[in-house]
């Protein structure tokens, strides 16, 4: 009787094991296809900044020159290639960031006591 109950304790485990296994499979997969559903509407994003390039340039020519007030052309290029670098950068991020690690700075050997 014992070895019965031992062997349906040993199945139960397994099978929890196994369940909490296919759990966690799932949530890896979710967490690395958020990563790569979220690139891919980054760089939609970026591709859209550069197709204002021409919109931009015709925008400039047509401007009237003989306004008081000129809007900065040169202002909205320089901030659309800061925000199109700054998602260039989140795109093209490790998909682990690196730690840094800190030196030791504590002198664990006492020379006087002769401890090592």
């Amino acid at each position: 009787m014992k070895n019965n109950n031992r062997k349906k304790s040993s199945k139960k485990f397994f099978r929890n094991v196994f369940v909490g296994f296919f759990i966690s499979l799932m949530f890896m997969h979710l967490c690395f296809a958020n990563t790569a559903s979220e690139n891919a509407e980054l760089s939609r994003i970026v591709h859209i900044l550069d197709s204002l390039n021409p919109i931009i340039n015709a925008a400039e020519i047509q401007a009237d020159s003989t306004t008081r007030i000129k809007f900065r052309y040169d202002w909205l290029r320089k901030d659309l290639a800061s925000i199109r670098a700054g998602l260039a950068q989140k795109i093209n991020l490790p998909q682990i960031e690196p730690r840094v690690v800190k030196p030791l700075k504590g002198d664990f050997v006492r020379m006087g006591d002769k401890k090592l």
